[in-house]
């Protein structure tokens, strides 16, 4: 990721999948739901997914494999059917086939994880591979969104590779060095121009030049396609803000940026961009570490809450309104602060209405 607005769009992505818990809650009849933190599958995927990876790594990292190289695989290791391990490989190693007599897709590994190509590949069933694809266009294997855009991608790279080569050697434009007679000696043209580019490129830009036969110096003024590289970078990084649908102020882009429309951006962008990532992965998991007989009793769910978490006052407020329209109680709020129950908190009760004679919380 040598692209700077690529990689902050890749970290805006991946790095809330990788710090948000994922719970596994119960689904109980009356359409309710409660987490159950017991599970084994709620340990695979928040404590660690093997002895030398803690889950928040691994689904990290397969949130940038999936934009970069459009999948991310992950090996599900089984004992007596139960999942007990998560092994990510590298995408790069991992070919998708169809069964045509069912359609199902079969996973076969043809490389080792350095890279080495197997003498006989292995064959692993779909049920046995968390795959998380992005953007397919035939519902099996995803399109990798840096080849979709490599357009868009390879003109910031042309630009900053521009801007690199500019600064180097001094941030000023070249020029021609003219002389009033010809000259035929190779040896004087080759010592003239390595003793101008010594005193006038890279560190040592603005040294005092020393020109003999009568020599001058004109400076090549900036193209237009210079003067306007800015703006040109500017419209490179709103063309990759397009690309991952990450809000340009998330790439270091502040320009149009205001406290008022900063916050409606990070909204739409946890609801129209983490929102359907957050989806992809609690579908895989579940399809995938549950088996027929518990799927129905069970779901898997990241906690987004706290990417739209509001200042204390604000969540005061929201709180007072949903304890007084009598939708959570007092011990709920208080789960959710971090803060232990208190006697008489889990009854539904509106304050502004009513009195109870309740044991004062301890805080």
């Amino acid at each position: 990721m040598s692209c700077t607005p690529v990689k902050c769009a890749v970290n805006a992505i991946a790095e809330p999948i990788g710090q948000l818990p994922v719970y596994v809650y119960a689904l109980l009849p009356n359409g309710a739901s409660e987490r159950v933190l017991s599970h084994p599958v709620s340990a695979l995927l928040n404590d660690k997914v093997n002895d030398w990876t803690p889950a928040s790594v691994f689904r990290e990292q397969m949130a940038r494999d999936c934009l970069l190289h459009g999948n991310a695989y992950a090996f599900i290791n089984r004992v007596n059917g139960s999942p007990v391990e998560l092994n990510r490989l590298d995408p790069a190693s991992v070919q998708v086939e169809i069964n045509l007599d069912t359609g199902e897709p079969i996973y076969r590994i043809v490389t080792t994880p350095n890279g080495a190509a197997l003498s006989q590949s292995r064959v692993i069933p779909f049920s046995d591979i968390v795959h998380i694809k992005i953007e397919s266009f035939d519902s099996y294997i995803g399109a990798s969104p840096i080849r979709l855009a490599q357009d868009a991608i390879g003109l910031a790279l042309i630009l900053e590779r521009h801007a690199n080569k500019l600064f180097a050697n001094g941030a000023r434009p070249s020029g021609v060095l003219k002389f009033p007679g010809k000259l035929v000696d190779k040896e004087t043209i080759a010592r003239m121009r390595a003793s101008w580019n010594s005193l006038h490129t890279g560190s040592s830009a603005g040294g005092t030049a020393l020109l003999e036969e009568g020599g001058d110096f004109t400076a090549l003024t900036f193209s237009s396609v210079d003067s306007q590289f800015l703006e040109l970078r500017k419209f490179s990084i709103a063309e990759i803000s397009r690309v991952f649908r990450v809000p340009p102020h998330l790439l270091g882009d502040l320009e149009n940026i205001t406290l008022k429309n900063g916050e409606e951006l990070s909204r739409q962008f946890v609801q129209n961009t983490l929102v359907p990532w957050f989806v992809r992965f609690e579908n895989e998991f579940r399809l995938k570490l549950f088996n027929d007989s518990v799927r129905a009793q069970y779901d898997i769910g990241f906690d987004s809450d706290a990417l739209v978490r509001a200042d204390l006052q604000a969540r005061a407020q929201s709180y007072s309104q949903m304890i007084a329209a009598r939708v959570m109680n007092p011990n709920e709020v208080r789960a959710i602060e971090g803060l232990p129950p208190y006697q008489g908190g889990d009854e539904f009760i509106n304050p502004n209405i009513s009195q109870t004679n309740t044991q004062a919380p301890n805080v």
